[in-house]
């Protein structure tokens, strides 16, 4: 049973990984490969679900006394867990493309008036060329990113990627802070 529900999870893996599409993730349609990613992530946790309730009903049916336990044999959704690990990570790039790239829908610079609007517009535009240039190092990567047996990732995502986001956060939020610190109304 362990080799079957092992080769349906990687099969599992295999569908969701063709219903992604990383060119829509990195330069096209965020929304929408957002959608796909949480579908697979859906898709991988449902599958794990109904592996442990029929594990339950045999439990709670069968005579036997040494039934197979899916919760002692984790290998099974070792691989299902990484994956759901790895689309958490890319949806992660996606709501960064929404933040700072402005991709999806209706994402229109905001005009900033007073004397300081033009340089707070200016601010988040190299904000959005800095995100650029880290997107562009997670492109530039020479291995599929939605393979989960290449451990690579984690070192380029976190080294490429999530700290440089943490920096743009911290600095987005002072712009926001400076641009409304003396708006008394709307």
């Amino acid at each position: 049973m362990k080799g079957l529900l092992t080769k349906i999870s990687n099969q599992i893996i295999k569908r969701c990984r063709h219903k992604i599409n990383k060119d829509d993730m990195l330069s096209g349609d965020v929304e929408k490969c957002m959608r796909d990613l949480q579908e697979s992530i859906d898709c991988c946790k449902e599958w794990k679900n109904v592996c442990q309730h029929h594990q339950m009903m045999i439990k709670k049916y069968s005579t036997r006394k040494d039934n197979w336990d899916l919760d002692k044999d984790e290998t099974i959704f070792a691989e299902n867990e990484a994956f759901i690990q790895r689309c958490k990570d890319l949806m992660e790039i996606c709501e960064g493309q929404l933040q700072f790239a402005r991709k999806g829908a209706n994402q229109v610079m905001p005009i900033f008036g007073g004397r300081l609007g033009a340089q707070y517009t200016m601010n988040l535009l190299e904000l959005e060329k800095s995100f650029t240039q880290h997107l562009q190092n997670i492109k530039n990567l020479d291995y599929d990113i939605l393979n989960v047996k290449i451990t690579k990732w984690h070192d380029d995502y976190g080294q490429y990627f999530k700290e440089q986001c943490k920096n743009l956060e911290t600095m987005y939020h002072n712009i926001i802070t400076l641009a409304f610190k003396n708006v008394s109304t709307v």
